[in-house]
């Protein structure tokens, strides 16, 4: 029967540890071109999107060549876009029979919780000093920006207004795990931002230059 997994870690070693004991556990040869199958984003971009998702669908459902199992992976999958992680979501829910499917990402905080949710999770992170590592506003700006604009461009109200919820509860988490230190003051004020904007966002404001304003004043 096939599993959805997620390995969650900013530890290399980890998650290639954490990786190869899934190929022992499934029966699945390394670099084996038939019955694995790894997802990278493209050199020239910084996403992952629906064309690589419906790839990995048909790939799962096809039967393994030589091993008992085969083992889709997805690297660096906080970079799957909104699109492609909602494409996803019933493939991780219901795998096939003989397909068990991977999720790595050093920043899962990224990742929908309906995605996290479907996932058994191996998880390990390094501690770091700035205890920002794993946040959405640790992530490059250019790559904030683009996840707005794929909120933005999700046409159905009700998979964006998801979305939406999903982004603001991850950045109110984000500012109140800051709270009991040296930067307090500032985390409640962007807790307030943070409310704030919600609010206008059930008006006839645009969602792109409120969440763009929002990031801007959130930024450390």
């Amino acid at each position: 029967m096939g599993r959805s997994y997620l390995i969650h870690s900013n530890d290399r070693a980890f998650a290639q540890k954490e990786l190869e004991r899934l190929y022992t556990e499934l029966g699945v040869k390394p670099g084996s071109d038939n019955d694995v199958l790894s997802i990278h984003p493209a050199a020239d971009k910084k996403s992952i999107g629906v064309k690589e998702i419906e790839e990995l669908i048909h790939w799962s459902s096809l039967k393994p060549h030589t091993a008992p199992q085969k083992l889709g992976e997805i690297h660096s999958a906080e970079l799957l876009t909104t699109e492609a992680q909602n494409k996803l979501l019933k493939t991780l829910e219901e795998p096939s029979e003989h397909t068990s499917l991977v999720l790595i990402s050093a920043h899962a905080g990224s990742l929908l919780e309906t995605i996290r949710s479907r996932c058994i999770t191996f998880e390990y992170l390094r501690a770091v000093t700035s205890g920002t590592e794993d946040s959405f506003l640790s992530r490059p700006f250019s790559v904030q920006l683009k996840t707005i604009d794929e909120i933005g461009a999700i046409r159905d109200r009700a998979e964006q207004r998801l979305a939406l919820e999903e982004l603001l509860l991850n950045l109110s988490k984000e500012q109140r795990r800051l709270l009991h230190g040296p930067d307090s003051k500032k985390a409640l004020r962007n807790i307030a931002t943070i409310q704030k904007t919600a609010t206008m966002l059930t008006r006839n404001v645009s969602l792109k230059l409120a969440l763009e304003n929002l990031i801007i004043q959130l930024q450390p």
